[in-house]
């Protein structure tokens, strides 16, 4: 899809002089919006409205300052270069560099291309990634991989749009940007979503690591248990590697630390890592399924849909949800984008963040297809619905790579938390502090307290209530479309001014196609499941996935109910 072109509703006029008034608004505005900026003094608006009043007597010194501020409001050294030098010729060209160097270097935020890249494409590789081989088993390896290249490019053209609107209307989060179209419902509506769709997934993030490290029994105790990492290394369980103890741990000695870097742009190499080790799983799956090909031991394989019943073909409906899952990484743009080191001198601050966007894209899409092809080729009609309970068995190369896989995929899992941590924590700011004067990274209480609150009830969820996948599965059909397709859509459409190619209004109406369709679907399906089973007449087979896969799914409860009645 083409990059959509949005003009830049905000610019100024040739001629246009600042007022000082206007500049003090744009002073304040400057304290709350940018969340995601570390600037930890008032430079930044103090140097705009002085750089403002002194623009407003000496003219066009300082009209290419203002016309940059109004572009990109979330590159705050064109605040500081409008308070040290704009309207005074060699001013006070020590306050800009001040707010540079407090803000990460220069330009604006300290993050560059590759940052937003990895940063981006560590928001999509999560634990998604797990579910899409579970997703080729149900539609067969032809439809299963070209539909994980169509949902990419779907994607793709929605995080472009995100970008180009938030450009032109300087929208710090994607919640604001709703709410610019569709008024404080909106707004409220979408910061909610956003809320549901993070904390889901850090819940999973959760149940996976307690699930590798200790262990986990499907069906209940005695049935089918995966042992976990440590309770090999101790031989059994014991009181030091249960499921509560493991995670207390994992949170306060790994998890804590990450969470409280106030820069999204600080996790650059944390995410690299993490990427980094997305690609070594699925370097290692794919030797172990070569492995399987050369000496002649592949699984029975389906290469089309199963439709011989309608469990089947309900089960074909949850396929859509599960993979919009994989690709969420909308919530984060608009923080990654306001942290790049634009030139303030740029006439289009989005470009690098449309290049961003295309490359993190990619690199999901290349890393979602070549896992789902080779895991279904290495384990064929047994892929569980989390693939990553495979990797308990010798994989034909070595008892230990396939821990050291297990290993590497949970650390992958821990260095994402942090960056959908960021979001979940902005977004509960900005709705129980409407009228807050600071910025989050500016008021220590309010930080520490959001923090330890997202952080607590993540951690009580994981102990607690690990069975809690009906309820995810059944807002996720709704959240995971909404938050992907359904809402760009709209934004597409039904913003002023926007002009889309024929090409482009076609790809937007797919989205919105798919995301209201699958929202229907995925709904109603579950609905379905949840009352034949509450009623009796489908009980689910004891050999059910794992909690961690059926929370990961946004619609995971019908496939978990479904598959191991067929097979």
């Amino acid at each position: 899809m083409d990059p959509i072109r949005a003009p830049l509703l905000h610019e100024s006029p040739p001629n246009a002089v600042a007022e000082p008034a206007a500049c003090d608004a744009a002073g304040e505005s400057a304290d709350r919006l940018v969340d995601s900026d570390l600037v930890t003094t008032a430079t930044a608006k103090d140097g705009a409205r002085d750089g403002a009043r002194h623009g407003a007597s000496d003219g066009e010194d300082h009209l290419d300052d203002v016309v940059v501020l109004k572009r990109s409001s979330g590159n705050l050294a064109a605040l500081g270069a409008a308070g040290g030098g704009g309207g005074r010729k060699g001013g006070s060209g020590g306050r800009a560099e001040e707010v540079a160097a407090l803000s990460g270097g220069h330009g604006g935020g300290g993050g560059g291309l590759w940052s937003a890249v990895f940063n981006l494409a560590t928001t999509s590789v999560g634990a998604g990634i797990m579910a899409l081989p579970a997703t080729v088993k149900v539609l067969g390896l032809p439809l299963g991989l070209l539909l994980i290249l169509f949902m990419g490019a779907l994607t793709n053209g929605a995080v472009l749009i995100i970008v180009r609107l938030a450009a032109a209307t300087n929208s710090p989060s994607y919640g604001h940007l709703m709410g610019t179209r569709f008024g404080e419902r909106g707004r409220v509506m979408c910061e909610v979503f956003v809320m549901v769709q993070a904390l889901g997934s850090l819940i999973v993030y959760l149940i996976i690591t307690a699930d590798v490290l200790s262990g986990t029994s499907e069906g209940g105790p005695g049935v089918v248990h995966h042992v976990g990492l440590l309770e090999e290394l101790a031989g059994g369980p014991t009181w030091w590697n249960g499921r509560a103890v493991v995670l207390i741990a994992v949170t306060m000695l790994v998890l804590l630390p990450l969470v409280l870097l106030r820069r999204i742009d600080s996790l650059m190499t944390t995410s690299a890592l993490s990427v980094g080790l997305a690609v070594l799983f699925v370097l290692f799956t794919a030797a172990a399924a070569i492995v399987r090909v050369v000496q002649g031991r592949l699984p029975a394989l389906r290469l089309v849909p199963d439709v011989s019943s309608w469990q089947a073909v309900l089960a074909i409906f949850t396929v859509v949800p599960v993979m919009t899952n994989a690709f969420i990484c909308h919530y984060n743009v608009q923080p990654i984008y306001r942290e790049l080191k634009d030139s303030p001198a740029c006439l289009h601050p989005g470009a690098t963040m449309e290049r961003a966007a295309g490359l993190s894209q990619a690199i999901c899409t290349g890393l979602y297809a070549t896992t789902a092809l080779f895991a279904y080729l290495l384990f064929g009609d047994s892929t569980a619905a989390d693939v990553l309970a495979n990797y308990d068995q010798d994989l034909g190369l070595s008892q230990a790579m396939d821990d050291i896989v297990r290993v590497g995929y949970i650390v992958h899992l821990l260095l994402v938390f942090p960056i959908v941590h960021f979001p979940l924590r902005l977004t509960a700011d900005i709705l129980l502090f409407p009228r807050a004067r600071l910025p989050l990274w500016r008021s220590q209480r309010r930080f520490f307290w959001l923090t330890a609150a997202t952080m607590g009830l993540i951690l009580g969820c994981g102990l607690l209530v690990p069975d809690i996948y009906a309820l995810f599965s059944l807002l996720g059909a709704i959240v995971a479309v909404s938050i992907g397709f359904t809402f760009p859509a709209l934004l597409a459409l039904l913003t002023p001014g926007l002009t889309l190619s024929s090409t482009e209004r076609v790809a937007v109406w797919c989205m919105l196609v798919v995301g209201v369709t699958v929202s229907i679907t995925g709904v109603a399906s579950d609905v379905i499941v949840a009352c034949q089973w509450l009623s009796g007449l489908h009980q689910p087979s004891p050999a059910h996935p794992s909690n961690a896969s059926l929370l990961l799914n946004s619609s995971s409860l019908p496939l978990a109910q479904v598959w191991p009645a067929r097979h």
